[in-house]
């Protein structure tokens, strides 16, 4: 069962899914937010133009925008999924956790992206309520997401995203494990879980 939140979103903020056309546009808002999140940019490490390509190929991508046209406020994408064997060897999870969503229909929720002039809006509502209207219309009722928990840099230690855990965490999801990145495993990622 979900909680229920309520949110005060910008009268602005319209929400809209993303298309190829987008491409150029998601990739640039990325190029900006790491930009901005300066020492902090591994969160978002791996947002190529290929891997947008494969979130909007895969799945539904979600654009929040400042009006109609105006600049993006914040993304979010969603894809069928599924943990992987390997998530389990290389982290730690609630045997029934992940018993549960190896056997069920899963969503991941990842790339929630907000610009920080946008923090506590209600952007991040806005677009995880339209990844959840997607996984629904699917029939994906099981959702995770994966968020930064901590990382090795140049053998330097780096924080977590605890911002991003705690949006998560509103909107009900649980934190339920812990895994490395697949392709850094210098990068530990909390493991966050919400049926719908």
């Amino acid at each position: 069962m979900s909680a229920v939140l309520h949110a005060h979103i910008h009268p602005k903020i319209t929400t809209q899914m993303a298309g190829f056309q987008h491409e150029q546009d998601i990739h640039a808002f990325y190029q900006t937010e790491k930009e901005k999140l300066g020492p902090m940019a591994y969160f978002l490490k791996g947002k190529d133009e290929a891997a947008i390509a494969g979130m909007l190929k895969r799945g539904g991508v979600f654009l929040a925008r400042d009006g109609t046209d105006g600049p993006i406020a914040g993304m979010a994408a969603i894809t069928p999924a599924s943990f992987n064997p390997d998530d389990q060897r290389r982290g730690r999870f609630k045997p029934d956790v992940f018993q549960a969503f190896t056997m069920a229909a899963t969503a991941e929720v990842n790339s929630l992206v907000i610009a920080p002039e946008y923090a506590r809006q209600g952007v991040a509502t806005s677009l995880l309520q339209s990844c959840e209207g997607w996984a629904r219309g699917r029939k994906l009722n099981h959702l995770f997401a994966r968020v930064v928990s901590g990382a090795v840099i140049d053998g330097e230690q780096k924080p977590g995203n605890v911002a991003g855990r705690a949006t998560f965490e509103r909107h009900g999801y649980v934190e339920t494990g812990e895994t490395t990145r697949t392709n850094d495993p210098n990068v530990k990622l909390w493991v966050l879980t919400k049926t719908l």
